[in-house]
C-alpha cells in the first residue's frame, strides 16, 4: 500500500520548472519510474525517463546516497547498449534522476508477451539481444572511473534490460553497481535472487563474473522460457545444475549450449568474461550463418506490440 509520503506526480506535473510528467510507468523496491518531457525552448519537447527514489527512503542518509552514486557512475557511463544519463534534480525534498527515454519494453516483458502467445524466442533474436549486451558488459567492466578501473552492475535481470522499436537494446539501472569500495557498506542491499550468481547470496559484492553468471540466465529464460535452476537450486548451492538448454530448444547449436553453460558454472573462474563471450557468439553466428541483426528484433516487436 502506498505510503502517504510516496504519493505519486500527476500527469501535466511540472519538476524544476523544466520536466512536465506524462505518466508513471512503473514501481519498483526503491523507485518510481515516470515517461516525462524536457520543455525546452520554441515547444521543443524531449521524452525522458524520471526515476524518482521513494520519498520515504529519501529521510535515510544512506538510501540518498545510494540513489545519488547511481548519478555519478551513470554520468561517466557513453556507449550505445547503456541508458544515457541526462540530469540530476532535487526538487522540494525530492530526488530524481533523468534519463533517455527508450521506446520500447523490458526483456520480462517482451518474454510475458511470448509466453502469452505460447512461443518462443526466435534463436537469432535472443543472440543479439545478448551479443549487443555483452558489448555493454565489455564497456563497464572495463571504463575507466575516477575511483576505479571497471563496474559490476551487479543486478542484472529481464527487468533492466531494455529493447526499443528501433531495435536498440540497453542496459539500466546501475543502482546497485559496484566501482571500487563504493558497496560496502550496503553490503546487505542485493540483487534479484533467482538471477545473482550464488557467490552473491550472502551479501558479497561479487566480480565480474558475477554479472556474466546473471545475464547468462537471462539468457537460458530467453530462450527456454524458464530459467535454468529449479527453486531449491538456490537454496542448496554447489548441489544442482540447471537444466540442458537443448532439451528445451533442440534447435540451439551445441556451442551455443556449452557459452551458456560455462557462464552458469558456480565456479567464477570457470565462466567466460564478456570479451570471450562476445567472440563465442560471433564465431557461432558466422559458423550457422545466422544473423546478428537489429531487423529482426525490430519485426518481433512490432508484431507483438510494444504497448
Amino acid at each position: 500500500m502506498e505510503k502517504d509520503s510516496d504519493r505519486t506526480l500527476s500527469p501535466g506535473q511540472i519538476v524544476k520548472d523544466k520536466y512536465r510528467i506524462e505518466k508513471l510507468v512503473a514501481r519498483g523496491g526503491m523507485a518510481y519510474l515516470y515517461k516525462g518531457y524536457y520543455l525546452g525552448h520554441s515547444d521543443f519537447l524531449l521524452p525522458v525517463a524520471l526515476k524518482e527514489l521513494l520519498p520515504h527512503l529519501a529521510r535515510y542518509r544512506g538510501v540518498v546516497k545510494l540513489f545519488l552514486s547511481e548519478a555519478r557512475i551513470h554520468s561517466h557511463l557513453r556507449h550505445a547498449n547503456i541508458v544515457q544519463l541526462l540530469d540530476i534534480l532535487i526538487d522540494d525534498g525530492r530526488y530524481f534522476l533523468v534519463m533517455e527515454w527508450v521506446d520500447g519494453m523490458d526483456l520480462r516483458r517482451l518474454l510475458k508477451k511470448l509466453r502469452r502467445r505460447r512461443r518462443s524466442m526466435p534463436l537469432d533474436v535472443a543472440m543479439y539481444i545478448f551479443h549487443e549486451l555483452f558489448q555493454a558488459l565489455y564497456y563497464a567492466h572495463w571504463v575507466k572511473l575516477p575511483d576505479a578501473s571497471g563496474l559490476v552492475h551487479r543486478d542484472i535481470s529481464p527487468s533492466n534490460i531494455m529493447v526499443s522499436m528501433a531495435g536498440e537494446v540497453k542496459l539500466t539501472d546501475f543502482g546497485i553497481a559496484h566501482a571500487g569500495r563504493r558497496l560496502e557498506p550496503f553490503k546487505r542491499v542485493l540483487g534479484k535472487k533467482g538471477y545473482m550468481a550464488p557467490e552473491q547470496w550472502d551479501g558479497t559484492i561479487g566480480d565480474f563474473k558475477s554479472d556474466i553468471f546473471s545475464v547468462m540466465v537471462c539468457f537460458y529464460e530467453a530462450l527456454a522460457m524458464e530459467r535454468p535452476f529449479a527453486a531449491e537450486a538456490f537454496r542448496e548451492p554447489g548441489e544442482h545444475m540447471p537444466i540442458p538448454i537443448r532439451e528445451r530448444r533442440p534447435d540451439i547449436p551445441e556451442p551455443l549450449e556449452s557459452l551458456i553453460s560455462d557462464g552458469l558454472s558456480w565456479d567464477p573462474g570457470a565462466r567466460p568474461s564478456a570479451l570471450t563471450a562476445l567472440r563465442r557468439i560471433e564465431d557461432i553466428a558466422s559458423h550457422y550463418r545466422i544473423p546478428l541483426s537489429f531487423v529482426n528484433l525490430v519485426d518481433l516487436i512490432h508484431e507483438l506490440g510494444a504497448r
